[in-house]
């Protein structure tokens, strides 16, 4: 069964490259869009905040089972600014 989650605002200092790094030797599929720092200031750049989608095919026990999975979940929402 494919399992998707999309979290809207993740604080990532490495960006796409990063995430890509940790959750696709997990066997996650990963797309992240970088959000701007402003919208109505395009100069100022992007900000330190993705939003983040990823999938995997996988039953939802076998997710719930994977200690690397919660490691990396309790990381994010726990310390978000190491990320």
């Amino acid at each position: 069964m494919p399992l998707r989650c999309k979290l809207s605002v993740l604080p990532c200092k490495g960006g796409e490259r990063f995430l890509r790094g940790l959750l696709e030797p997990l066997g996650y599929e990963v797309a992240a869009t970088r959000h701007p720092l402003d919208d109505y200031f395009p100069d100022w750049g992007d900000s330190l905040c993705d939003t983040v989608e990823m999938s995997k095919d996988a039953t939802v026990v076998e997710l719930l089972k994977d200690r690397q999975f919660k490691k990396i979940v309790g990381s994010v929402w726990m310390f978000p600014s190491r990320l």
